[in-house]
């Protein structure tokens, strides 16, 4: 329990080496000031001045996984950080000194650079506690006690949460988008995916990037990130692009598309063809990992189109799966054909139904035999898929093709003014308007996962006592 570990070093000999003494650790009374660094003359740390970002938890395999951290303004080059962690919780304890393990990050980063904590060999299926720090001045400041659940072993139960279409932009309103993540963390999910349009920077058609600024661009991922950290300093995060977030295709070579996968890698733990031994794409456009019994893989609906759907005047078929991500998808499948469950995400049909919106990808399972859903769909009747988990349509639905279970996760605060007059492709769509104005309710879809059956629920979130509410619960049989 107290040895050396490949990426940790035993507390003893930690502190020895940073000659730091007992009373030197001693928790500080800013405990919930927030990570980063300060130079020795700056005032109290805060918010703004000290770090840009509190911690994120991502990349995590049954034995790895990173604490992500983005430095504040006032963030000193020479800055030291620190990062304790156990499978027991310390969270109460006045000082550090009983965390088994630690590790130091020393200096180089600034304001806006991601500061990474890589934590190696972990135990598989253990739920570990941390505690990260950093020098201001002549001492040192400790956040609050945070936790992560490595990779679950085969056979367990297990939950995880999903969320879609937050629709953060420059000027949005946190308001109802906080409750939702405030409900993902009072889940206590073992990780949450978000299925795209998180990050609102772009649309498509006739002028696809209304916010093409640096500053701009980069302030809007950070405000995202603001909402994920409700729920993901405790939870593994992992995110799906969607048509929002404005890394097309077919604008893959545009200066404003690499400062959007810039921001997006700046501020949130984007895993890469390494990350996980399913392997994946380098940008994390697409990738799969295994956690427990589950085969989870997504797929990016707009990241290999050579055109816009809705400029080039044609229909849903040019949203493509593309050679690479087609073939990543064709080998995932076959090569974990034995997992009891396979789940596939995306942040729409790889498709769509032209009664709604043409050219916008929108429909349910109504949708699967259309253009490239139809591979999908066909691999997922051959490979037994139960589940294939999508936004965009901004409800919560669950409908049937051949067994396999389309879910629409909802939107995480964004809204759905289109569900009052429904358009023919969202008739499925109508037992799931519970409000009376036909508004559908904000919120986010919990899974729950037993060798025995996978239940879905979609969580309301509110300002009232019905907050936390289960609005629909689906079963899903292997």
């Amino acid at each position: 329990m107290k040895g050396t570990r490949k990426t940790g070093i035993s507390r003893r000999v930690f502190l020895q080496r940073l000659g730091v003494g007992a009373g030197a650790i001693g928790l500080s009374p800013l405990t919930r000031g927030l990570i980063g660094c300060g130079s020795a003359d700056s005032p109290s740390p805060s918010r703004e001045e000290v770090v840009g970002s509190a911690e994120m938890v991502g990349k995590v395999t049954s034995n790895s996984c990173e604490v992500h951290l983005v430095g504040g303004k006032d963030c000193h080059p020479s800055a030291n950080l620190r990062i304790f962690y156990d499978t027991v919780s310390h969270q109460g304890e006045p000082h550090t000194m009983n965390y088994a393990y630690a590790t130091h990050k020393g200096s180089g980063f600034g304001h806006g650079d991601p500061i990474v904590f890589d934590l190696g060999s972990l135990s598989p299926s253990t739920r570990y506690f941390y505690r990260v720090g950093y020098e201001y001045g002549d001492t040192w400041v400790y956040r609050d006690e945070y936790s992560f659940h490595t990779a679950r072993r085969t056979g367990v139960s297990f939950r995880f949460c999903l969320a879609a279409d937050t629709h953060v932009y420059p000027g949005s309103a946190a308001r109802i988008r906080r409750r939702v993540f405030e409900n993902v963390l009072a889940d206590r999910p073992d990780f949450l995916i978000t299925l795209g349009d998180d990050c609102f920077v772009a649309g498509q058609g006739p002028i696809p990037y209304p916010w093409s600024s640096h500053e701009v661009l980069f302030k809007t991922w950070q405000k995202t990130r603001g909402l994920l950290e409700k729920a993901c300093h405790s939870t593994f995060y992992l995110p799906v692009n969607g048509n929002h977030e404005g890394l097309f295709g077919w604008k893959r070579h545009d200066a404003v598309h690499q400062t959007i996968l810039e921001g997006k890698q700046r501020y949130l733990p984007v895993p890469d063809s390494t990350t996980f031994s399913a392997g994946g794409d380098d940008y994390g456009r697409y990738g799969a990992f295994t956690w427990g019994d589950v085969l989870v893989i997504w797929l990016d609906v707009v990241g290999f189109c050579v055109v816009d759907p809705l400029q080039n005047g044609n229909d849903n078929a040019d949203y493509i799966l593309g050679e690479a991500q087609r073939a990543f998808l064709e080998r995932t499948l076959a090569g974990h054909s034995s997992a009891p469950w396979k789940f596939i995400m995306a942040h729409h049909l790889f498709g769509g139904q032209e009664e709604c919106e043409p050219r916008y990808g929108r429909g349910n399972a109504n949708a699967a035999l259309l253009h490239d859903q139809r591979d999908i769909q066909d691999l997922m009747v051959e490979y037994g898929v139960q589940a294939f988990f999508y936004g965009h349509d901004h409800v919560f639905s669950v409908s049937q093709a051949d067994g396999v279970s389309y879910v629409c996760t909802g939107h995480a605060g964004s809204g759905c003014p289109w569900s009052r007059t429904l358009e023919p492709c969202y008739w499925p769509y109508d037992l799931y308007l519970t409000e009376a104005e036909r508004i559908v309710p904000a919120g986010h879809v919990r899974v729950d996962v037993t060798p025995a059956e996978t239940r879905v629920s979609y969580i309301k979130a509110s300002s009232g006592a019905d907050n936390g509410s289960v609005l629909s619960l689906h079963v899903i049989n292997p």
